[in-house]
């Protein structure tokens, strides 16, 4: 299976951030063609935290369920009010062709001051050697001029189990003073217990 992102190509590269949706796929092997088979997530008129909005897909399987961690936002239409509202969410599934449960609230959800005060987005998560998740994921904060607002720095949160809440760490962990567009799009495992 491949969870992905996509958008209508007549709406250009910018509306990833205001109408992409997540699909499904699924194919013989790796190596072999993928088919889609359904979308998970597409825009709606819900007003909801992530009615505009559903793109940067991770999946995980923890052993009972298939967890997808995404990215979700609403917006107006401007491109900058889409941007600032992204926030991580989560959905979960016994079988990736069946029923998909969405959270109705974002599972990472900004600070009330840092790194990630104006927008949480991005995320990608592992399982930890201990049974948990550790998700690193992208913050901007409200520093600096907006609506751009501070550099563009990476998170970790940790859960104790799957299913449980996030807690994060509160600082980042990857961060360029060259440049404050630091990072984009991070991935991380874990393998014979290193991440």
């Amino acid at each position: 299976y491949l969870a992905y992102s996509r958008w209508k190509r007549e709406l250009g590269f910018g509306a990833w951030v205001t109408d992409s949706e997540i699909c499904l796929a699924r194919a013989d092997s790796p190596m072999c063609d993928f088919r889609y088979i359904k979308t998970l997530r597409a825009k709606d008129d819900s007003r909801g935290w992530d009615s505009s909005c559903a793109h940067n897909p991770t999946v995980i399987y923890d052993g009972r369920f298939f967890r997808l961690f995404y990215m979700g936002n609403h917006g107006n239409g401007d491109w900058w009010t889409h941007r600032n509202n992204q926030r991580i969410g989560e959905a979960w599934t016994d079988d990736p062709e069946g029923e998909w449960h969405f959270s109705d609230r974002p599972v990472i959800d900004v600070s009330e001051s840092g790194f990630d005060s104006l927008m949480t987005s991005n995320p990608t998560v592992t399982t930890t050697p201990t049974g948990g998740l550790l998700m690193i994921y992208k913050g901007v904060s409200k520093n600096g001029v907006l609506p751009k607002g501070g550099d563009v720095v990476c998170g970790v949160a940790i859960a104790d189990r799957p299913g449980e809440p996030f807690r994060k760490t509160g600082v980042p962990i990857m961060v360029t003073p060259e440049n404050g567009w630091s990072v984009e799009d991070p991935f991380v495992w874990c393998e014979n217990g290193r991440f």
